[in-house]
């Protein structure tokens, strides 16, 4: 099992070339590319992310969701990207050294959505 991982790991690395690479989505497609016999689920994903990558401000950002069609709506995090002159939406993998809370009352009026709105946070 481990050696095939590692055959994997070299296949993408022969075709992406000498690093560092800024693009984590094309990091993705290439893997998703080379895993010939290789099952690449969500799990075994994040931990090549945690093992091979590492955090750059100047890096492309990177898409967790790509749906068809325009269903944008920036207080839910999808935004409304163009892809071969068609209207898409994206979600992009938030930023956890970013996180943040607020304390807000259960009965504002409008509620949760209403303070982001307002812009409060």
């Amino acid at each position: 099992m481990m050696c095939r991982w590692q055959d994997l790991i070299d296949r993408v690395a022969a075709a992406l070339g000498a690093g560092p690479h800024h693009d984590y989505n094309a990091f993705l497609d290439a893997l998703e590319l080379h895993a010939q016999g290789v099952k690449l689920i969500t799990k075994r994903q994040k931990l090549i992310q945690a093992t091979l990558t590492e955090r750059d401000q100047a890096a492309a950002l990177v898409i967790k969701n790509h749906t068809r069609g325009d269903k944008a709506d920036r207080l839910y995090g999808r935004f409304a990207v163009n892809f071969d002159g068609k209207p898409d939406t994206v979600e992009y993998e938030p930023d956890t050294e970013l996180r943040d809370t607020e304390q807000v009352p259960l009965l504002e009026p409008g509620g949760i959505a209403a303070v982001f709105q307002r812009g409060l946070l």
